[in-house]
């Protein structure tokens, strides 16, 4: 057994949540974070199987908070499920008013707005919510779906002028559901899709991946977003992690892990799906190409957040980095014309089209591609926790009167846990 320390960081105490030393250790090319609490007691937690995969991840260090592109708002405090599977979980927690939502949005402006909670569709004035959330930015609802399966509740989603939703969608058969969520919702959440589908309201479809529960529906998951390309637009697969309610003996997925099980179960080379980050990468720094923000955070390195896209033509799947020849690119005498190329052969004007249509909030509507973000996130846990990773974090969710990096919000939910059962 070789092991060597990679790097010192600051991390949390699962006893405390207090700011800790720790180390980052490379143990025959698996990646683990090592600390001791203040009671002596030593964690030794797996943060990737892949050491190369690792430091290509967190290369990009920052010595301050990113700026925000999206502001989660916790509107609900009220569910109308009791899933087994839940970051959510604390109750008692107070949700924001409509005075409060108002003046914390008075000056945000050109953001996403993720209205969040244990649902929001419990909240009665959820409308008057969005239409706040819309004024001078994007509304995005996280939902469970249930209500959505009434048309007319849908419609009205609509009217009140939700630009785009969340669904959580975690497979194709009830005994996930029930392990998930805690009983049989594939009817009712395939009628409330269908409802969505028909108002055209464009949606992610956001999955948590437990291992062992519904880690052989990635196919089928891929197969339906593309058969459904005319509302949705993403499909988003996090792993289940021990924050919140979680299922007892689940272990998590490490991202590496999640771009290896991707890649089995779509045919696809894990190098193909990586090279297109070294597309981006050569395209910002050859400076020869305006990059808009939203692209350059894109390609930011982050271990708990991985995007690439995807092809399917005539049913069978390509990762758009294996239609790149970054060789070329490298050598060319002139990059920016080829660079353009590649661009347009890989993604299509078509999804260019489309998903500058959704930033911008375009009227365009046209025809579906034959591409699709794929988005992974492998969240951190208190326990393997790297505090200059969160501040990479671009994801600002408000709770009690601060906004904090999105994970780093989950992650303290544990301590609010501690404190009620401790009182």
């Amino acid at each position: 057994m070789t092991q060597t320390i990679i790097r010192n960081v600051k991390s949390l105490s699962p006893l405390t949540y207090k700011e800790i030393d720790a180390q980052v250790i490379n143990q025959d090319g698996k990646v683990f974070l090592e600390k001791r609490d203040e009671e002596g007691q030593v964690y030794r937690t797996l943060m990737d199987t892949d050491y190369d995969f690792f430091q290509r991840m967190t290369r990009d260090r920052v010595d301050k908070q990113v700026p925000p592109n999206s502001i989660d708002l916790y509107v609900s405090s009220v569910c109308n499920l009791n899933c087994p599977l839940c970051y959510e979980d604390i109750g008692g927690k107070e949700e924001l008013s409509l005075p409060e939502i108002e003046n914390l949005l008075r000056n945000v402006k050109g953001k996403v707005v993720v209205l969040m909670g244990r649902e929001p569709t419990c909240r009665k004035d959820i409308f008057e919510v969005i239409k706040l959330a819309t004024k001078h930015n994007r509304a995005c609802l996280l939902t469970n779906g249930i209500k959505l399966a009434d048309y007319g509740y849908a419609v009205k989603l609509k009217e009140a002028g939700l630009d785009v939703i969340t669904f959580s969608f975690n497979g194709f058969n009830d005994e996930i559901y029930r392990k998930t969520n805690g009983k049989p919702l594939l009817d009712v959440k395939l009628k409330a899709l269908d409802n969505v589908k028909k108002l055209g309201i464009k949606t992610c479809l956001s999955v948590t991946l437990a291992r062992g529960v519904n880690d052989d529906q990635i196919k089928q998951l891929c197969d339906y977003c593309f058969d459904n390309q005319s509302f949705i637009y993403e499909l988003r697969i996090r792993t289940a992690e021990p924050i919140g309610r979680h299922i007892d003996g689940v272990e998590p997925f490490c991202m590496s892990e999640m771009i290896d099980l991707v890649s089995k179960s779509l045919q696809l080379q894990k190098a193909d799906i990586l090279k297109e980050y070294d597309f981006w990468e050569q395209l910002v720094a050859t400076k020869l190409i305006p990059v808009p923000t939203v692209i350059r955070r894109f390609v930011r390195t982050r271990l708990c957040s991985f995007n690439f896209h995807i092809r399917r033509d005539a049913g069978k799947y390509s990762c758009l980095g294996s239609h790149v020849d970054l060789e070329a690119i490298k050598h060319a005498k002139f990059k920016q014309p080829l660079m353009v190329y590649y661009l347009l052969k890989s993604y299509g004007l078509q999804y260019i089209l489309n998903n500058l249509s959704i930033v911008f909030k375009l009227p365009y509507k046209g025809a579906e591609s034959n591409s699709m973000m794929v988005v992974l996130r492998s969240w951190p846990n208190v326990y393997n926790v790297d505090m200059a990773e969160i501040m990479k974090c671009p994801s600002q969710y408000y709770k009690r009167g601060q906004f904090l990096p999105f994970c780093y919000a989950n992650i303290m939910e544990g301590k609010e846990s501690l404190n009620k059962e401790e009182s």
